[in-house]
């Protein structure tokens, strides 16, 4: 759904953190969850480093640029005629893309995050002006439990990337 959601799920040899915007907790409320829960797993677990931290934050932003958001992301992210698609496909109720950027098969000895990026136009009739955004970061290890500001500092970076976008 598009409720406020908020998590953080420790796993022995990686972290999960998801964040569903608008609402829920600020930021700096949830990057302090996301170190209490380092802090607390890696000395009850015995949990000395992750390999990889994976980070999702997901909202729902306004755009003004066009009188509808797939027309947004049909003509200006894609460069399609959403006319000319719909007279393909029939009435387009829904348009988005995928996109994924960082570390390569050739470059898999770098320790670079990943991000996998979903922009979509809403199929609610109440936000059809509105931009969903998806991204979901990877970012390898190892990441030492003693230091968790760095996890929750991914965090960050991932939800200033995603708040960045101009729509």
């Amino acid at each position: 759904g598009s409720e406020p959601e908020s998590y953080v799920a420790v796993m022995p040899d990686r972290i999960a953190v998801r964040e569903r915007r608008p609402g829920g907790v600020s930021l700096e409320q949830f990057q302090e969850r996301v170190e209490q829960a380092v802090q607390g797993s890696s000395k009850a677990f015995e949990i000395p480093f992750f390999w990889l931290q994976r980070a999702c934050v997901q909202v729902l932003l306004p755009q003004r640029r066009h009188p509808s958001a797939m027309q947004y992301v049909a003509e200006d992210l894609c460069a399609l005629d959403a006319g000319r698609l719909a007279g393909h496909l029939g009435p387009l109720r829904m348009v988005g893309m995928r996109c994924i950027a960082g570390q390569g098969e050739a470059d898999s000895k770098l320790a670079t995050p990943t991000y996998d990026v979903q922009i979509e136009s809403s199929l609610a009739s109440q936000s059809a002006t509105y931009v969903w955004i998806s991204a979901t970061g990877s970012f390898p290890g190892p990441l030492p439990c003693a230091a968790p500001g760095s996890l929750s500092g991914n965090v960050r970076a991932l939800y200033d990337f995603v708040e960045g976008r101009d729509v």
